[in-house]
């Protein structure tokens, strides 16, 4: 039976841009093997062994960390004139001047360069998800103002940035802590997060003036990888000193802080159904 018009063409489609996908890969392919080698240029060796020594635990793009670069002047340009992925390559076009190939290598180039002034390499397990989130944005907002990144650029830079730190904590076996994160939209500061397993949580709920939680919210990751949520009470919600009337809130009772266990059990609005005993979650 002959292919319609649609599948030839869906077919043909997907062959070309694997054609121009296969360009991009060959192009950050060289760029992975020629990354930086002007810095084993006799021109600029001397000022990177130098480089090297005065930047060792120097916070990345800090007003120490540019002074430094400032000094050693002569051998940052001859570095910048020889390597694209650097927006002064450019000249006074910057950013602007740059395609997509030279922006993932600069990306890169940043997310290595953080490394360098931290305690903590990316892959270290010692150091909660939520700081090295922090460090991240610290030095993306550095740059940001360094190179007068306009808001979409940057928006498309800091999802990469993520996603690139994310999956090589995941490619070092290390896939808890790169999920073990809460979605934007959930506005919640993510230290203070329970974690039950990689893919449950709790954030605690307080009213104004409150010092003790009158309940929370239970976040579960979905199989399409999404994640839902659903508010839970540990007493009668109250507004303006009052009970709110409301009949399909269920009262929670805290067995447990420590160990977390509530009881009754949980359904969520989606159907998920189970119970949290002893810091962990129990499925249905």
């Amino acid at each position: 039976m002959p292919l319609s018009d649609h599948i030839t063409d869906a077919i043909d489609h997907k062959e070309k841009v694997g054609e121009y996908l296969a360009v991009v890969i060959a192009n950050l392919t060289r760029r992975v093997v020629r990354h930086d080698d002007s810095k084993f240029s006799a021109i600029e060796i001397s000022g990177y062994e130098r480089l090297t020594a005065r930047l060792a635990g120097v916070e990345y793009g800090s007003e120490q960390y540019r002074a430094i670069l400032r000094e050693e002047r002569p051998t940052i340009v001859h570095h910048y004139a020889g390597n694209p992925h650097h927006p002064e390559f450019y000249g006074a076009k910057g950013i602007a001047g740059m395609d997509l190939l030279d922006i993932i290598e600069m990306l890169c180039d940043w997310l290595a360069a953080m490394e360098r002034g931290q305690t903590h390499s990316v892959t270290d397990t010692q150091q909660p998800y939520y700081e090295k989130l922090e460090q991240l944005q610290s030095g993306l907002e550095k740059n940001r103002e360094r190179f007068h990144i306009e808001p979409q650029l940057f928006a498309i830079l800091e999802n990469t940035a993520r996603r690139l730190m994310n999956d090589r904590i995941a490619g070092e076996g290390r896939q808890g802590m790169a999920r073990r994160v809460l979605p934007d939209w959930a506005a919640t500061n993510q230290q203070d997060v329970i974690w039950l397993d990689d893919d449950h949580a709790i954030t605690w709920s307080q009213w104004p003036g409150e010092t003790e939680p009158h309940g929370g919210v239970l976040w579960h990751r979905k199989p399409d990888g999404n994640w839902c949520c659903g508010s839970w009470y540990l007493h009668q919600p109250m507004f303006k000193g009052s009970p709110v009337p409301r009949e399909n809130d269920s009262i929670w009772t805290l067995e447990s802080k420590d160990p977390l266990t509530l009881s009754p059990s949980f359904l969520c609005h989606c159907g998920y159904h189970g119970w949290i005993r002893n810091g962990t979650w129990v499925s249905a």
